[in-house]
């Protein structure tokens, strides 16, 4: 999350101007912002061990995570975790991959990896 989801009305309107938003939308900002809910945010993410990286320490862009989120008062409590194979494929897919064509993704995102990651090449 970042401070743009709390304020989208006020937000989008000092952005875009008046005429983006249409005259009978409802939409309105949150009422509180980020800042405000922040700690709550990281006091949850401690209590129940979320893990991952963060993107932003105080206002700092931080490698290896979302440089998008809003700024976070520490870093996540456990580490990301390894992606897994079936974390390759989309979520809602109707037609997931399964049999010989899964392991074969499966095997060329490990190749990926743990291969190619760790000395990039040219792959012919």
């Amino acid at each position: 999350m970042n401070a743009w989801d709390f304020e989208t009305r006020s937000r989008t309107l000092a952005r875009y101007g008046r005429n983006q938003i249409p005259e009978d939308c409802t939409s309105q900002d949150w009422g509180i912002t980020y800042d405000e809910l922040e700690p709550y945010y990281d006091q949850f993410a401690h209590l129940y061990g979320v893990a991952g990286k963060a993107g932003n320490l105080n206002g700092e862009i931080q490698p290896g995570g979302n440089p998008f989120e809003g700024p976070r008062s520490r870093e996540y409590s456990n580490p990301p975790s390894e992606q897994t194979c079936g974390s390759a494929f989309p979520q809602n897919s109707t037609n997931p991959p399964t049999g010989t064509v899964g392991a074969l993704a499966c095997w060329g995102l490990t190749a990926i990896k743990d291969d190619y990651l760790k000395q990039p090449r040219a792959l012919v």
